[in-house]
């Protein structure tokens, strides 16, 4: 709960990719209150060549009350933001 990945400042920015699966994944129910923000996922450093996740963001199992803003998620094999299993 309550975690920040990433973050306004270019220099708090994540890049997040060339996994096999999802860039990032937040799961289970009481994983709430969280905020992905200011990453390049699925890019380079440069955020200009793909460099791909299988998904970009993947919420599984009701995750709840977490946000998502000013990212730039591209170049993923799949999806890029992937909801499954009641999540919001």
């Amino acid at each position: 709960k309550h975690n920040t990945i990433g973050g306004s400042l270019p220099e708090q920015r994540n890049i997040i990719s060339g996994n096999i699966f999802e860039g990032i994944e937040v799961a289970d129910i009481t994983t709430m209150y969280n905020t992905i923000t200011g990453n390049y996922i699925g890019t380079d450093i440069t955020g200009t060549s793909a460099l791909p996740n299988y998904n970009g963001i993947g919420f599984a199992t009701r995750p709840s009350q977490n946000t998502i803003s000013n990212n730039l998620i591209s170049g993923n094999n799949n999806i890029g933001i992937v909801l499954y299993e009641y999540s919001d």
